[in-house]
């Protein structure tokens, strides 16, 4: 599936920008009553202020990660509406993205050479993806999504074998996804692989309801965790049919919004793997997500070759 969510339809985007033009940047993000501060001050170093100036170049068209043509209605709504920045609140100078440069260059870019982890978890990276997560702000999706795909296409300029040709989102349970009302990683993988130009393939589910990750140390997540995904039936199709018409081994990208262990990447990426090799296809699992804790491991590339 090809896309499968607008974030909430052209008209509703239209009305979340004009409220976030017309909001104040302290209270930008909320989570209960608590103003959160998207402007908090980060010490940025060298190779984080770097990173940044390459996200800047790409997103205006100066790179050669930039190889995508937004489609007209992306780009016929910041035309309508010019792009204002979701920090700061002040206008949008990077192209179609609600994100200005300064803000852009303050945040903790994820100083590695990870291509699929875009951030630090610090802030004010962490303030937007609690706003997304817990908050039901979704404007957070369209511009971390962006900045991730935009970091993987920067590194698969450099070589093309690291571009994905499908991105897989971690799947929500059924059950948390209708109260919630959306499921947050499928969000920021509608951005990512729209900037990418590679569709989004919903080929996870939950097998299991499974308690918060936050809540437990290193061990029970990864007990927490374990056996908690299985592939959907078509995904094995799926995979054989894109692998007939793809390099293999296929490279998917297996997209979560925050990884602390890794334990719920490793999860999902076992349950594609074993569902590839049941298809005999060969396939390359990059772990991939919005921002990272300081003692994440770096997120592995998982290869299966079935015999």
């Amino acid at each position: 599936m090809l896309f499968p969510v607008e974030v909430a339809g052209f008209g509703a985007c239209i009305v979340q920008r004009r409220r976030a033009a017309s909001g104040t940047a302290a209270g930008m993000f909320r989570r209960g009553s608590e103003p959160v501060n998207l402007r908090t001050p980060f010490r940025s170093t060298i190779e984080s202020k770097a990173i940044a100036a390459v996200l800047a170049s790409a997103l205006t068209g100066r790179s050669p990660a930039r190889t995508v043509r937004l489609p007209w209605h992306v780009r016929f709504g910041f035309w309508l509406l010019p792009p204002r920045c979701i920090a700061c609140g002040g206008e949008g100078d990077l192209g179609a993205i609600d994100l200005c440069a300064a803000c852009l260059e303050t945040w903790p870019h994820r100083a590695t050479g990870e291509p699929g982890i875009a951030f630090d978890y610090r802030e004010p990276v962490a303030a937007a993806l609690r706003a997304l997560k817990f908050d039901g702000d979704r404007r957070p999706a369209r511009v971390l999504g962006t900045l991730l795909g935009l970091r993987i296409a920067t590194f698969a300029a450099r070589d093309r074998s690291s571009m994905p040709v499908a991105i897989v989102p971690v799947a929500l349970h059924a059950e948390r996804r209708r109260e919630r009302g959306f499921d947050q990683a499928l969000l920021l993988a509608s951005h990512a692989g729209r900037w990418l130009g590679v569709p989004v393939c919903q080929w996870l589910r939950r097998s299991r309801m499974t308690q918060p990750q936050t809540e437990l140390g290193a061990a029970a997540r990864r007990d927490n965790v374990r056996d908690a995904f299985v592939a959907v039936p078509t995904a094995a199709f799926a995979m054989k049919k894109m692998a007939a018409s793809a390099r293999v081994p296929l490279r998917i990208a297996l997209l979560d919004d925050v990884s602390t262990t890794g334990a719920t990447l490793a999860a999902a990426s076992a349950a594609l793997s074993a569902a590839a090799s049941a298809a005999g296809v060969p396939l390359q699992v990059q772990c991939c997500a919005v921002a990272a804790t300081a003692k994440s491991s770096a997120m592995p590339t998982n290869t299966t070759n079935p015999t």
